[in-house]
């Protein structure tokens, strides 16, 4: 009997997914009110929160598929679901405004700088798009993948430094035009003008795989990571802001970044044995997207709601540590509902996940 092995699920490595779901937790969190009470070190800790993100996207990376078929698997599962929400708010806007060109033109350009919040995270969506098509590109029609490893990493440098003078070229804003309104404008459609940054470190993630996939942790490497990040982010001004294009102080936010992504490795593979934080972080991993989505929406709902009841007796601490932690909890039983509704999972998930659902485990074969 034959076995259809493309639509068995891949084997699972825990602490990536761990490490996935520290990436979009450290992303909601840096989104949140509680964000505000360490806004400086929040706001350095982006050294390291976005080129993880990238990282771990990368190690699952594969070109051996032919184009069109890379193609339309990659835009069900990262367009899609952007174009589903642009149209639903979008008419949602129109339906009680009467107006929708100024909304609709912002989501058509991709760009988080022009999205809106509570919608901004969605800007990551079509640029991930854009960096798995760069990434295709260069592995399959480029000398790049007959490289050896020594001169891979050369080039990553080499895209590095080249992307890091255009993301300085585009710090600064452009008044532009859209649907009557002028609106400054940080960018490119697609965010391609950070394209080069992010592909260094979706690329690194795709060399790194076996690595990561192997990762050992050894107690003082992890410790010395630990503390040269912490004073990283203590005792300098650094960033890797791509969404308003600034990166301060680049080769220490360099150093920064790598740290930072060893670090959250490590640290998934400790917490791979304990096993109430690792169901968490699984679940959270699982539910990225989701969260990505809505994890603004849904706290912007209920702050609005803490600001209308005016509940003075409620420390305002207490309060914003409440609706974090709602604003991921909520998304992560959205997508185990999502993944159980027809159509929902048609309108939001990608295939693969949706067929992980329906299709039993794989057996074990006997030796």
């Amino acid at each position: 009997m034959k076995t259809h092995l493309t639509h068995l699920p891949r084997k699972r490595f825990d602490h990536i997914d761990i490490a996935k779901g520290i990436s979009i937790i450290l992303v909601a969190l840096h989104h949140s009110y509680l964000s505000e009470l360490a806004a400086v070190i929040s706001y350095r800790m982006s050294v390291f929160r976005m080129p993880l993100f990238f990282f771990m996207s990368g190690i699952f990376f594969s070109y051996a598929a032919g184009f069109k078929p890379f193609i339309v698997k990659r835009a069900e599962a990262l367009l899609k679901p952007y174009f589903v929400i642009a149209i639903a708010v979008t008419l949602v806007v129109f339906l009680f405004e009467g107006e929708y060109r100024y909304r609709l033109f912002r989501f058509l350009y991709t760009n988080g700088t022009i999205i809106e919040r509570p919608w901004t995270p969605l800007w990551f969506l079509p640029h991930l798009f854009a960096v798995h098509l760069f990434s295709y590109i260069v592995n399959r029609y480029t000398p790049y993948r007959k490289l050896s490893i020594r001169y891979k990493w050369l080039v990553l440098f080499v895209m590095l430094v080249v992307g890091l003078f255009v993301v300085d070229f585009y710090s600064n804003p452009v008044i532009s035009s859209l649907a009557g309104t002028y609106v400054h404008v940080w960018g490119l459609p697609f965010s391609i003008d950070i394209l080069l940054v992010s592909s260094v470190y979706f690329l690194a993630g795709s060399l790194l795989r076996e690595q990561v996939k192997t990762f050992e942790v050894h107690f003082y490497k992890l410790v010395t990571a630990i503390v040269g990040l912490l004073t990283i982010l203590l005792f300098f001004e650094v960033s890797i802001d791509l969404v308003m294009r600034s990166v301060g102080s680049h080769v220490l936010a360099l150093i920064g970044s790598v740290l930072g992504i060893y670090v959250v490795v490590g640290l998934s593979k400790l917490i791979e044995k304990t096993v109430w934080l690792k169901r968490i972080l699984l679940a959270a991993g699982g539910a990225s997207l989701v969260i990505l989505i809505f994890h603004v929406f849904i706290e912007t709902q209920f702050l609005a709601l803490f600001e209308i009841k005016d509940w003075d007796h409620l420390p305002r601490f207490l309060a914003s540590l409440t609706f974090f932690l709602l604003c991921v909890g909520i998304p992560v039983g959205m997508n185990w509902v999502a993944k159980r509704s027809t159509l929902l999972a048609l309108l939001m998930l990608p295939k693969s996940q949706r067929l992980a659902e329906t299709l039993p485990r794989a057996k074990a074969s006997p030796a």
